[in-house]
């Protein structure tokens, strides 16, 4: 028979464990074997790859069906469906009420899709502070003045990729668009990769 001051022993532990607030972050440095239909590496996107003609891509690639986009500025963009997931590419393109011209090669990819991730697991949706524990302190952040978007620097991340935050991110002082500081919680919105 277990005895009751067990009991009590069980229940206040279980009770001092609820409650502790939000979840902590956590990421840690490591490699982990990604598949390569959802890697983002600095050679492209999932099977999405930087150099390559959407010609060559559409004959690798099952389905491949891309589709004219703009975005905020107005820029010609080429949206590139991979399942549920999707890659957004810069071909250098100049009006975007175009046809997409699958000659042009493919100058740089973002995604939004939390799909897609790095080696280290970051992708679209990680918290900014377990990017940093994988890729170094923050060097900046720094906000565009058209569209307002938040960009961040960290320390050691590789020269090919950029990180945007979701707005609201960055903690800037009053009319700066650079800044160092984040808010809690904050969350990468996209990753892009260029050459």
């Amino acid at each position: 028979m277990i005895p009751r001051q067990f009991y009590c022993f069980a229940l206040f532990c279980i009770a001092c464990s609820g409650g502790q607030g939000e979840p902590k972050d956590s990421a840690t440095a490591q490699v982990f074997p990604v598949a390569k239909d959802v890697l983002i590496s600095s050679a492209g996107i999932g099977p999405v790859r930087l150099g390559l003609s959407l010609d060559s891509m559409a004959k690798v690639t099952p389905n491949f069906d891309p589709a004219r986009t703009s975005d905020g500025d107005g820029v010609a963009l080429v949206e590139i469906p991979l399942g549920l997931d999707t890659v957004i590419a810069y071909t250098g393109e100049d009006d975007p009420a175009s046809a997409v011209d699958m000659r042009r090669k493919i100058v740089w990819l973002e995604t939004m899709s939390p799909g897609f991730q790095t080696a280290q697991l970051i992708h679209p949706g990680s918290f900014v502070r377990d990017a940093e524990s994988v890729y170094g302190k923050i060097v900046r952040i720094e906000k565009s003045e058209i569209e307002s978007r938040e960009y961040v620097t960290f320390e050691h991340q590789p020269s090919t990729f950029i990180f945007r935050l979701d707005n609201g991110s960055g903690v800037f002082a009053s009319n700066e668009n650079v800044t160092a500081r984040i808010a809690p919680r904050s969350r990468i919105f996209s990753i892009s990769v260029r050459q």
